[in-house]
């Protein structure tokens, strides 16, 4: 899966994690950017993408994702890997 598609899934996931469908998600969008996205709700968006992707990470990996494009490149660093 490429990282255009996982960018586009992001959207999906975001708009419904956030209750927010007006964001315009980027690569370089991080948690400073949305109000919404706390540290709570990241844990909420990991376990979504984790079910998405049928993949798992571990919690290096959560803490180190700030920003969607490393959300997006983790993903599809676990899908490789599967």
């Amino acid at each position: 899966m490429n990282k255009e598609n996982i960018l586009t899934d992001l959207k999906i996931i975001f708009a419904r994690v956030l209750k927010r469908d007006d964001l315009d998600l980027q690569l370089s969008t991080t948690m400073d950017d949305i109000e919404q996205w706390d540290s709570l709700n990241h844990a909420i968006l990991i376990d979504a993408v984790e079910k998405q992707y049928n993949i798992k990470f571990d919690l290096m990996d959560m803490l180190s994702m700030q920003s969607v494009g490393d959300i997006c490149e983790s993903t599809a660093s676990r899908i490789a890997a599967t």
